[in-house]
């Protein structure tokens, strides 16, 4: 059975991605998080997570109850493979930037399985290392608290590349703009 109907707008809207993008931006960064918050912590696990009803008249009402966990691996693995298609896209465009090289090799890192935290790490000391501004920028963000990574969790570090990668692309983006304005 397909996850369809409100289960489906359920974990799409648990997963939106940053409304400040573009809309394909937008919806690369929704399937990213799709992929990542449910891949390796229930699929790769054989279970199922519970995904809430939003109803407030409605307690304890698991959308995914009638479905299998066949039924969501194929779904999040269509999402992955989706995301794939569109990684595959900017390796075969040719010439890319430098700073396209980097989100490519970022969102690699970001959703490479099983989770390699000390590549993780590398990554996130180049990117900060390459892109200053970014990291700046980041740093200042509300809620973000900047620690060693002896301190972090893989979580946190896993959570520091996605930052980066939507401050990369929309620096992309605004590059872009700057060389095509309208």
């Amino acid at each position: 059975m397909k996850i369809k109907g409100i289960t489906l707008e359920k974990i799409v809207a648990d997963n939106l991605g940053d409304s400040s993008l573009s809309t394909e931006d937008f919806l690369i960064a929704t399937f990213q998080n799709i992929v990542s918050n449910y891949k390796e912590s229930y699929v790769n696990e054989n279970t199922n997570p519970i995904v809430d009803d939003p109803s407030e008249k409605i307690d304890e009402n698991d959308l995914l109850e009638g479905y299998s966990v066949e039924d969501f691996a194929a779904f999040v693995n269509k999402i992955e493979d989706l995301l794939n298609t569109i990684l595959n896209y900017f390796k075969q465009k040719g010439m890319l930037s430098d700073l396209e090289k980097d989100i490519l090799s970022t969102l690699e890192k970001y959703t490479e399985r099983p989770f390699d935290r000390k590549g993780a790490e590398q990554k996130v000391i180049e990117n900060n290392s390459r892109y200053p501004e970014i990291f700046t920028l980041i740093s200042a963000s509300p809620g973000i608290q900047n620690k060693p990574f002896t301190e972090s969790s893989d979580v946190e570090v896993h959570n520091n590349l996605y930052l980066q990668i939507e401050a990369m692309w929309a620096k992309n983006i605004q590059e872009h703009n700057m060389k095509n304005p309208c």
